[in-house]
Order: structure tokens, then sequence, then C-alpha cells
């Protein structure tokens, strides 16, 4: 059986090609549950995508001292303390509010208002 092998900047796309995939599904199908696997989707290819930035920088940035990768809100402070001049804040606030509703999918019950 041939071995998939995805690079961090290939495994974040293609989450960002599968969540779009999934946009497009759920607006043509009318199938509202389609939203919730592309959210996932999406806020995973944004944690992989800070994850590929701070490897760019230094591959160890990528992860704790138990050698497990980095959290997405860990992932923003270190590309926070890596870019000073970058503004973080929208990020933050946007990150936050995306892994808040992963959490709400993957972890409890969720609504979300599609309108």
């Amino acid at each position: 059986m041939p071995t998939l092998t995805l690079d961090l900047p290939d495994n974040a796309y293609s989450f960002l090609r599968e969540s779009l995939r999934y946009v497009l599904e759920a607006e043509k199908s009318l199938n509202e549950e389609q939203w919730k696997y592309a959210i996932l989707f999406l806020v995973q290819a944004t944690e992989l995508s800070m994850k590929a930035e701070l490897h760019q920088i230094d591959p160890k940035l990528i992860f704790n001292k138990k050698g497990r990768t980095i959290t997405p809100e860990e992932c923003l402070n270190r590309l926070e303390a890596n870019s000073p001049q970058a503004d973080m804040a929208m990020a933050r606030k946007l990150l936050e509010t995306a892994v808040d509703w992963r959490n709400q999918i993957v972890h409890f019950k969720f609504s979300f208002d599609l309108d």
C-alpha cells in the first residue's frame, strides 16, 4: 500500500481545500450539517498554517517541552513573539472564536446561525 506523506503546508492546504468543498456542498445541497465539517476543517487548516509559519522560523518552535505540538493559542503567542512587527490583535480574536466553535462541535452540542 502506498504511503501518504504531507508536510505542514500541504496538510494545511488539504484541510482548506476540504473545508471549501464542504462549503460548496452545503450551499448546493442545502445540507446544513456540511457546515460543521467546513468549520472543523477550516480551523484545522488555520492551525496547521500557523504551525507551518513557525516551522519556517525554527522547527523546534512548534513543539512544547513534552515533545507534543503546541496549541493554537501557544502557536499564536510564539508567532507574535517571533514577529514583533505583526499586529496579532485581530488574529487572536478570530482564533479564539474559531477554537471555541471547534470545541463546541467536537466536545459538546453546538448551534450556529447560518444566516
